[in-house]
């Protein structure tokens, strides 16, 4: 569910549980396209039995809010993320007549191997330099692929994040 608005740790929730006063403040506080609202904690997978995400999964039921504990990405999402992340700096940003050239050829679907050639045919640069620049603007979202397999040269590139009719 796509989010209109996210904040962070602004929000401190308390309960009167049994015998001590318990206070937790969750991670996000989210604001959903659709007008839900959700708290979303993020903790590791060994630490999600904690006592506090209970009361606020509560708390949260109560208010007919969505509740959320984020474990994690699994693989191979998280590891091409990681991955990803490296072309994030500025170094691999293209030109401004190079990144024209990527969002037209990545207009359609097309493969991560045919677009950068095509772009490198196009913006006379060398593959390497375009795969850097693909790379750069698939981390920053300006292109997508599917996040569920793994992002290799045979990967369908778009620049919408929906599917191509």
């Amino acid at each position: 569910m796509p989010n209109l608005s996210l904040s962070s740790g602004l929000q401190k929730t308390t309960s009167d549980a049994g015998k001590s006063l318990r206070s937790h403040v969750p991670d996000f506080f989210c604001r959903y396209a659709s007008g839900d609202v959700g708290l979303v904690d993020v903790r590791r997978p060994d630490k999600v039995d904690d006592p506090h995400f209970e009361l606020t999964r509560q708390l949260c039921d109560e208010l007919g809010w969505k509740y959320t504990v984020f474990t994690g990405l699994e693989s191979p999402q998280a590891e091409t993320l990681e991955w990803l992340a490296g072309y994030r700096t500025d170094r691999y940003a293209p030109t401004p007549e190079a990144h024209g050239i990527l969002l037209g050829i990545f207009d359609t679907e097309t493969s991560l191997r045919s677009g950068v050639r095509a772009a490198s045919r196009r913006s006379e640069r060398t593959r390497d330099v375009v795969l850097g620049n693909v790379l750069h603007l698939l981390f920053h979202g300006e292109l997508h692929f599917d996040p569920l397999l793994p992002l290799t040269m045979e990967s369908t590139i778009r620049r919408r994040l929906e599917a191509s009719p």
